[in-house]
């Protein structure tokens, strides 16, 4: 699997996940499973872009501008986070 490929599957859970948690309701969305997959698969590519030409998600994590430190699964499902909300899938 490449990167770009485990993004997607990691994004794929997490909005999984939050469909599953009520987060995401999939009465209200106004979209086909074929139109959110290739959003999630655009998703996958866009985070390698910006993020997998770099080391930043080695064992130490990634400070963010707070002083916080995350990996890639938390960087991730924070990007995740901004994109459905940038979709309309959850307000």
């Amino acid at each position: 699997m490449n990167k770009i490929e485990e993004n997607i599957a990691e994004i794929a859970l997490y909005v999984g996940s939050m469909m599953s948690n009520g987060d995401i309701d999939k009465q209200e969305l106004d979209i086909s499973s074929t139109e959110m997959c290739e959003e999630i698969v655009k998703w996958g590519s866009e985070f390698e872009v910006n993020y997998g030409d770099t080391d930043l998600f080695q064992e130490e994590g990634v400070i963010d501008g707070l002083g916080n430190v995350f990996g890639y699964l938390d960087a991730i499902d924070k990007f995740t986070d901004i994109k459905v909300k940038e979709v309309g899938w959850v307000k």
